[in-house]
């Protein structure tokens, strides 16, 4: 079940942010990379500058429309390191990653805009490698801080691999939804048809044996 939607500040927040992200990727869009700033996003926007940069360190997470300060939460990151809040690592992976997929989702609209101009833009590609890299680089160092707590038998890089599967069908089934507030909500739903597809047996007459 899909939980209720934000309060007033908070959709305010995420209007004001998706208004400056659409000026950002419109601006770039119709003048080029180089020719845009910070300024005239923010007044396309109908902005400050000082508004612009509550939102977004630079022209290149508003484009992208990533922050690149948004991570794990630090509370979310303790439990888990110490082996919650369930015991059960798939859960609580669940748990951790959720909050962040919300924060970094978006309309889909704004990230087919902002994936077109990534490959239009090499720059873009780079700053949006090295944000997923930092997040990547977080989430191997608190899996093996939690394993003498909660031991797991996987490699780190095999657990993080399966945390990027579920990342991938719980936003490809946001798409698929039409977008809008909560993308963690899909996440139950992308986990139960990944481990549907892993889990399938294959037909008698081709088995083996």
């Amino acid at each position: 079940m899909i939980e209720n939607g934000p309060g007033l500040r908070e959709r305010n927040k995420r209007a004001r942010r998706g208004a400056i992200i659409d000026a950002a990727q419109r601006l770039v869009r119709e003048h080029g990379y180089d020719a845009v700033t910070t300024g005239q996003i923010a007044a396309e926007a109908g902005v400050s500058p000082r508004t612009f940069f509550n939102y977004f360190e630079s022209k290149d997470e508003a484009v992208i429309g990533i922050r690149t300060d948004v991570g794990i939460d630090p509370g979310a990151a303790r439990t888990f390191a110490t082996g919650g809040p369930s015991g059960h690592l798939l859960t609580d992976l669940r748990a951790l990653i959720g909050d962040m997929l919300d924060q970094l989702g978006d309309e889909p609209a704004r990230v087919g805009a902002a994936v077109e101009l990534i490959r239009r833009e090499p720059r873009l590609l780079q700053h949006h490698q090295d944000a997923i890299e930092r997040h990547r680089t977080e989430l191997l160092a608190l899996l093996e801080e939690r394993r003498p707590a909660a031991p797991f038998a996987a490699d780190a890089e095999t657990v993080l691999a399966a945390a990027g599967a579920v990342v991938q069908a719980t936003t490809l089934a946001w798409v698929r939804s039409g977008g809008g507030y909560g993308v963690q909500v899909h996440m139950p739903a992308a986990i139960d048809e990944l481990r549907a597809i892993l889990c399938e047996q294959p037909p008698e007459d081709i088995v083996a044996g």
